[in-house]
């Protein structure tokens, strides 16, 4: 009888010391799990503080080419160093070897576009001579592959008042922040969008084309068939100084033409820029993200319109 009991005492006792064992498993292996998340939240929080600090000095960057280049002659074009795109690089190349950390594996890229060498579609809304915007709407469309009563349809229907000011103002037109954010707006896929992009803005002031930014289709679809072979054939050699230098290099009156572009001088060709988008990537161990900040360049100050993200 006593051997009996003492196999039952100690089989509830090796029972016993089993599931304490396993109770100090689980609780091990919820420790173990609680501090890998508490790494992981760690790591990611530090990644996403890395990724903040290099967009923005990427933005800050770009910022400062734009500033120190008003500073010079007041024209923009595609040889200036604001348009030649940062190439993507390691991070000592942007920083400094000191200034790295070694076991940091980053690399950055930064790029400026001239929105202002793009056409603004919110003007076919705005403008009272509307023939010219029409033409130009129905030849991006077709450049972009979409029906363009669709493209036309889109920019007419969509509501005005449907969002809050660009800047708050009370003079702006009431549109989604950033031109990325007003082109979804308009009811256009991310499809139609990436077509498009190259060839259209949209910005909550009536701007000009920069006749020495613009793509070079525009020409044709804009000017005179001889005007627009020469103007391409002109600006290759050297950007246009100013509308009177390119109305001379033309041989255009200067007095007609601004007139060309929808027959409002003062919104029809230019040859500066005032809006820009600015697009930096960094990418970390791996790990990728990107934004579009749109300014306007006001003289040698930078007014930010949006940022946009991609993670």
């Amino acid at each position: 009888m006593t051997s009996e009991n003492d196999q039952h005492q100690r089989g509830a006792a090796i029972l016993l010391a089993m599931l304490i064992m396993a109770l100090l498993a689980s609780l091990a292996s919820m420790a173990l799990s609680k501090h890998w998340l508490q790494e992981r939240t760690s790591r990611m929080a530090q990644q996403r503080m890395q990724h903040e600090a290099l967009l923005t000095a990427g933005q800050q960057w770009a910022q400062t080419i734009l500033v120190e280049d008003a500073r010079g002659p007041k024209i923009d074009h595609l040889q200036e160093a604001w348009a030649l795109p940062m190439p993507v690089a390691p991070l000592s190349a942007f920083l400094g070897k000191s200034d790295t950390p070694e076991e940091l594996d980053a690399h950055v890229a930064v790029r400026i576009d001239d929105l202002m060498g793009r056409w603004n579609i919110l003007s076919l809304r705005r403008a009272p001579e509307r023939s010219q915007h029409f033409e130009l709407a129905k030849r991006i469309a077709l450049e972009a592959g979409m029906p363009a009563d669709k493209f036309i349809r889109l920019i007419d229907a969509a509501p005005p008042e449907r969002a809050s000011n660009w800047f708050g103002g009370s003079t702006a037109l009431r549109a989604p922040q950033g031109p990325e954010a007003c082109l979804r707006w308009l009811g256009l896929t991310h499809a139609e969008i990436v077509r498009l992009r190259s060839m259209v803005t949209c910005l909550p002031n009536e701007v000009a084309l920069n006749i020495n930014t613009i793509p070079p289709q525009f020409f044709a679809w804009l000017l005179d068939p001889e005007v627009a072979e020469n103007a391409v054939k002109e600006r290759n050699k050297r950007p246009f100084d100013s509308l009177a230098d390119a109305a001379n290099r033309l041989k255009v009156p200067v007095s007609t033409f601004p007139l060309f572009l929808f027959g409002h001088p003062s919104i029809g060709w230019t040859t500066a820029s005032g809006w820009f988008a600015i697009h930096t990537e960094v990418e970390i161990d791996g790990i990728s993200w990107k934004t579009t900040q749109t300014v306007q360049r006001l003289s040698t100050f930078i007014q930010t319109l949006s940022t946009t993200n991609e993670f």
